[in-house]
C-alpha cells in the first residue's frame, strides 16, 4: 500500500512540476505542436528530425524557452524570423547542416547571450541579431562565412567578434550602433564595406585590416568614430585612397601577423 501511495505520489508531482526540459524527435515537418502537446512551460527544449515555418511559429509562441538546441536536425534551411522577438531566449545552437539563415533570425531577442553557428554557413542574414542587447561576444571564425549582412548586428550589445577568414563583404549598418564593440579584425579577402557598416561604434578602439590592398569602403562607413587606431600593412595605400583617406582615423602598421580571434 505504501509503495501504491509513493507512486501516486510521484505522478502527482510530475502531472503538476514544470515542463523545463524537453526533448523531441520530429519525423515530418509541422508537427512539433503535437509532440510537445500541452508542455507549454519548457524551457529547454532539442528538437531533432526536420521542421518547418509552422514549427518554428509554434517555438515561437513557448513563452518560458530559454534554451534551444537544434545541433542534430536535418535543416539545411531555416526561414525568416526564425526566433524573432522572442524575450526570454538565451541560448541557440543552429542545425550544424545549415547552409542558409532567413533574415531577421534573432531580431529582438533581448536576453539573447550565445549562439552556435554551423561550419557551412555562409551569409549571416539581414537584421540578424538587430536589437539583441545581452549579446557580448560571437564566434564565426570557424565557419564559410562570405557576407554580412544589412544590418546583421545593429543596435546589438556585442563588444567581441571573431570573423570567419572567408569573409568577402561586410553589409550596410552590418555593427551600426554596436556602442560595446571595441576591435574588429577584417581578414584578407575583405574587399568592400558598406554605408554606415560601423557607424557610432563609439567604443571602437582598434581595427586591423588584413587586405593588401584597401577594400572598397562608403565614406560614411565610419561615421561617429572618436579615437579609433587603423592598423594596416601599407598605410601610404589608405591614406591616398578615398574614402580611406577622408576618415578621421590615426593609421600604425599592421606588422602581417594572423589575425587573432578574441578570446572567449
Amino acid at each position: 500500500m505504501r509503495k501504491v501511495l509513493l507512486f501516486l505520489a510521484l505522478v502527482a508531482i510530475a502531472m503538476v512540476a514544470p515542463a523545463q526540459n524537453l526533448k523531441v524527435n520530429v519525423p515530418m515537418p509541422g508537427g512539433l505542436a503535437s509532440l510537445v502537446g500541452d508542455r507549454l512551460d519548457v524551457e529547454k527544449l532539442t528538437v531533432t528530425g526536420i521542421i518547418n515555418d509552422s514549427d518554428f511559429r509554434f517555438i515561437r509562441s513557448l513563452t518560458k524557452l530559454k534554451e534551444v538546441n537544434l545541433r542534430k536536425l536535418k535543416n539545411t534551411q531555416i526561414g525568416d524570423s526564425a526566433f524573432y522577438g522572442m524575450k526570454t531566449l538565451e541560448s541557440v545552437r543552429l542545425p550544424r547542416r545549415l547552409v542558409l539563415l532567413g533574415v531577421s533570425a534573432f531580431e529582438g531577442c533581448e536576453n539573447l547571450t550565445s549562439i552556435e553557428f554551423p561550419g557551412h554557413l555562409q551569409t549571416l542574414p539581414d537584421y540578424m541579431l538587430k536589437g539583441c542587447r545581452s549579446i557580448d561576444k560571437v564566434y564565426i571564425h570557424n565557419t564559410h562565412v562570405m557576407h554580412i549582412g544589412k544590418g546583421a548586428f545593429m543596435d546589438s550589445g556585442i563588444r567581441l567578434i571573431g570573423l570567419s577568414p572567408d569573409l568577402r563583404t561586410i553589409g550596410p549598418m552590418a555593427f551600426a550602433n554596436c556602442k560595446r564593440l571595441q576591435v574588429i579584425s577584417i581578414p584578407q579577402w575583405v574587399t568592400e564595406i558598406g554605408s554606415l557598416a560601423f557607424a557610432n561604434c563609439v567604443m571602437l578602439r582598434s581595427i586591423i585590416v588584413a587586405t593588401e590592398n584597401p577594400p572598397v569602403c562608403a565614406l560614411d562607413a565610419f561615421n561617429g568614430l572618436e579615437a579609433c587606431t587603423l592598423s594596416v600593412k601599407h598605410p601610404e595605400f589608405y591614406r591616398d585612397r578615398v574614402p580611406w583617406s577622408k576618415i578621421n582615423l590615426d593609421y600604425d602598421q599592421y606588422n602581417g601577423e594572423e589575425l587573432h580571434t578574441p578570446r572567449r
